[in-house]
């Protein structure tokens, strides 16, 4: 009587024939006592595995909406959807180990829809607008300007301003001999072709 007083005791089967053995996460055929000792342990403990908390969840996916829509915005569709996989990548072993050393469990589907939407967000207005934006530019201002001057004004719109700027520049002024005359012979199609 005193060897099991104030004492758990678990009285369990555990040889193969007997039928109280099963599948465990670790290990395909073990004693099915292993499952309620463990249960006991965490009841006495109270080491629970819980879920992350809504404001915490919440916090956690506006994070990664923001983020993802900046990567989105600023990169390219490639680069942008690689980074996409290695914030996924990252979120997945940051749950692993919020799991096994806090054991908090974080559930990965919303996160990974926020990447999903978040992504597939940025990338559409990257596509639709603003590159659109970019060809208009292109198009417009690639008649009149120089490709330099024009990868410039691409890259940092916001250098460029409308006043003058004081520069050295070499200037080349050319006349050809009987030009006028000519021109004034020609129509506008032949001038160009010249």
């Amino acid at each position: 009587k005193e060897l099991f007083q104030d004492k758990d005791v678990m009285v369990g089967v555990s040889a193969a024939a007997l039928g109280d053995r099963g599948s465990i996460p670790i290990a395909n055929d073990a004693a099915l006592t292993i499952v309620h000792a463990h249960m006991l342990d965490n009841i006495l403990s109270d080491s629970f595995v819980r879920p992350l908390k809504d404001w915490s969840l919440i916090s956690l996916l506006l994070a990664i909406a923001w983020a993802i829509s900046i990567l989105s915005l600023r990169g390219r569709v490639v680069p942008s959807t690689v980074m996409c996989w290695v914030v996924f990548g990252g979120i997945c072993f940051g749950a692993y180990q919020s799991l096994v050393v806090n054991q908090i469990v974080i559930p990965l589907s919303a996160p990974l829809m926020a990447i999903a939407f978040s992504a597939l967000g940025g990338n559409l207005y990257r596509r639709f607008i603003v590159e659109k934006q970019e060809r208009f530019v292109r198009e417009g201002f690639g008649r009149f300007v120089s490709p330099d001057v024009l990868d410039q004004l691409m890259n940092e719109p916001a250098e460029m301003k409308l006043q003058g700027r004081r520069r050295h520049v070499s200037v080349l002024f050319s006349d050809i001999v009987g030009y006028t005359t000519l021109s004034n012979e020609l129509t506008e199609m032949e001038i160009v072709y010249l």
